[in-house]
């Protein structure tokens, strides 16, 4: 924690925070001391900074927002005092920096106005939790007026009220004599400073600076700004997002606690893997001891020209068992250091969360919630090294290769036999979409896998059959059946050998069917979603949906939009290879029921029959019903079942239909799919 609390500059514990433009902070009197002029002007020298100026100062209670006004070019140009407008005069700044300072963490360079680091935003929330820290480690306060580093500086004995300094014993006779107009001045203890300091920190925190008065109760979301409600009535951020400060704080500690607990996790997570890893090198020695033990057996078997052989093969095979711990122990250290640095970051944050004033956490919001990436990105590293991590036993599996003749001994040496580990399905990428399914998997160790077996059964729980088999991880496999359960399985494969199949993986196709018509002749117009349909020519043209059936009851319908002429509209279904050119039903891989104004026929293999009356006006909608299982074909119109139609010698011409309409000039369609199918009842 108290890394944290500590300032990358001076090394000691932060006094009086400021916030830099990359979201990292020092010390005020740090920040003075690092800026630098953008320019050397004849009539100014940088001399040595005031360090009473630099403590009483920025304790008057003047508060900056997120984006200080300091900050200038890209990252200032948003920057603003609670609500308050930017003058022509800060415009003229912000593109004219007057100092520069580098961080000494990130190397960026943070352009300053006039102000310099005395303008850059308090950093409030890091100096309640250093105070906090303070008490609760019983730290002493340090004068402020000692020269040197933490551990050179005197303890403080006395605090001004006017000056909002603490002094030693030795500073206060010579920086603040009890006489002239500094007799005047109220000593008080270093622990009523303490109180005094933090009340009145309290005070200003929440009060607008621009109207003293009031309160800071809401909260600009894309100026990240405090305001008082006479800022939002008088100022530009009454066409922004506002929201009251205390609602919006409370669903950002919501959502930052979240991210904590996800972040907790993740270093368990990583506590595991240390773990694992630690308890490796013992393992591995075991495992070295097996191999040599087999490499021995084997060698004293084969003509003594081998023996000098066997010694340089052990002597590798030492080596390498070195080479495998030394990488451990890195791996080891890597994954501690990382683990300390985000249990650091997690207590940190912890703490941020549970200070109640809203002001100053929502001005570190920013600031925190990159942290908790920071810290994130750092798990995620260690996390990754899982994959990678192979069982202690199989470190090491070797065999030796009997079969080389003597005049190969000066090749004779070790080959890897692994069989691959058994993949594992990936749930949240595997995915099912109409009547097509997305399957993800990943490696597991042992990573020795040269290509993967796909396998899926034929949605009936049938036998398992090959649909890819290659080194992609992902497999997308349309053309499936509706309304159908599949089972998926695959394994990985390589020379010595593949793996076991993954436990089954069980994926559901759409139960209705989603789909558009098809441009399938030059003459059809089809819009843009693949819905509305027409044509061109004054000669019967067919267009076909997307999908195709062989399986299982399908439904959809057709709502008549424009009907210009007394042409016939045939709905049906076809076969592939149907002819375009004709009307629906005319060749025998087409079936359909084809109506004008004033009656309706079916019509297969140019065979005309069931003739009825009654036809269709603009605003009709025809529904057609295709059960595969029985092979027949139901029309529809307006709700209301017409007649039936059994797909005679379909058996022979095709056992997959695509929906299928034929139009002529005129006559606009629209299609309506997705629908469940109504029971049909007989005629």
């Amino acid at each position: 924690m108290e890394v944290e609390l500590t300032c990358p500059h001076c090394g000691i514990l932060y006094h009086v925070p400021v916030l830099l433009g990359c979201n990292h902070s020092l010390c005020l009197a740090c920040a003075v001391t690092l800026q630098e002029p953008c320019s050397v002007r004849d009539e100014e020298s940088p001399g040595e900074v005031d360090k009473v100026s630099v403590f009483s100062d920025t304790d008057s209670g003047v508060s900056c927002t997120s984006r200080p006004t300091s900050l200038v070019g890209p990252d200032g140009n948003s920057g603003s005092s609670n609500a308050s407008d930017t003058s022509s005069h800060s415009a003229e700044n912000n593109n004219s920096p007057a100092f520069t300072l580098v961080c000494p963490q990130c190397s960026v360079i943070n352009k300053l106005d006039d102000g310099g680091a005395h303008s850059l935003p308090r950093y409030k929330i890091m100096e309640i939790l250093v105070d906090k820290f303070r008490q609760r480690s019983a730290l002493p306060e340090k004068c402020q007026m000692c020269d040197g580093s933490s551990d050179v500086r005197h303890d403080a004995s006395l605090f001004c009220d006017q000056c909002s300094v603490f002094y030693c014993e030795n500073c206060r006779e010579t920086c603040h004599p009890k006489r002239g107009p500094l007799a005047a001045h109220i000593m008080l203890s270093v622990a009523e400073g303490r109180s005094l300091l933090r009340e009145r920190r309290r005070e200003t925190d929440v009060k607008c600076t621009t109207h003293p008065q009031e309160t800071l109760s809401m909260f600009c979301l894309q100026c990240k700004v405090s305001m008082c409600v006479n800022c939002l009535s008088n100022g530009l951020h009454h066409v922004h997002d506002v929201h009251a400060i205390s609602a919006i704080t409370q669903t950002r500690k919501k959502e930052m606690k979240l991210e904590l607990h996800q972040l907790s996790d993740k270093a368990k997570a990583a506590s595991e893997i240390i773990h694992r890893l630690k308890s490796q090198p013992a393992q591995l020695e075991t495992c070295m001891q097996s191999v040599e033990e087999a490499l021995v057996a084997q060698v004293e078997r084969l003509v003594a020209a081998l023996h000098e052989r066997r010694d340089s093969l052990l002597i590798w095979l030492r080596q390498h068992k070195l080479q495998k711990i030394l990488e451990l122990q890195e791996r080891i250290q890597d994954a501690t250091e990382s683990l300390q640095e985000t249990t650091v970051g997690l207590q940190f944050n912890i703490e941020a969360i549970k200070e109640s004033d809203p002001v100053c956490f929502m001005e570190a919001n920013e600031v925190l919630s990159k942290r908790i990436e920071e810290l994130k990105f750092g798990c995620d590293e260690v996390l990754a090294q899982e994959a990678a991590v192979a069982p202690s036993a199989q470190l090491l599996q070797y065999r030796v290769d009997e079969r080389p003749l003597a005049d190969a001994i000066s090749n004779f040496t070790f080959i890897q036999f692994q069989v691959p580990g058994v993949p594992e399905f990936v749930p949240s990428e595997c995915s099912s979409v109409n009547n097509a399914v997305t399957i993800a998997w990943q490696p597991q160790p042992p990573l020795c896998h040269s290509s993967f077996s796909l396998q899926i059964d034929d949605g009936n729980r049938g036998e398992f059959k090959e649909v890819y088999n290659g080194d992609e991880c992902v497999c997308t496999i349309d053309g499936l059946h509706f309304n159908s359960v599949y089972r998926a399985r695959v394994k990985a494969c390589s020379a010595a050998g593949a793996s076991d199949y993954t436990p089954p993986l069980t994926l559901h196709t759409s139960e209705v069917a989603w789909f558009f018509m098809e441009r399938s002749h030059p003459d059809v117009n089809v819009s843009e979603e693949g819905t509305r349909v027409s044509c061109d020519s004054y000669e019967h043209r067919i267009s076909l949906g997307s999908v195709a059936f062989s399986r299982g009851c399908h439904y959809w319908q057709y709502k008549l939009l424009t009907y210009d002429t007394n042409a016939d509209i045939a709905f049906g279904v076809a076969a592939k290879g149907v002819n375009t050119e004709a009307i629906l039903g005319k060749c025998a891989r087409g079936w359909c029921r084809y109506v004008d104004r004033e009656r309706a026929w079916m019509m297969h293999a140019g065979e005309h029959f069931n003739r009825s009356q009654g036809g269709v006006q603009v605003g009709d909608v025809v529904g057609v019903r295709l059960n595969t299982d029985i092979r027949t074909l139901t029309f529809y119109l307006n709700q209301v079942q017409q007649c039936s139609m059994l797909l005679k010698s379909c058996s022979s011409v095709a056992t997959v239909f695509h929906p299928a309409v034929s139009l002529s000039r005129g006559v606009t369609l629209a299609l309506i799919s997705g629908l469940t199918p109504p029971t049909d009842t007989p005629i």
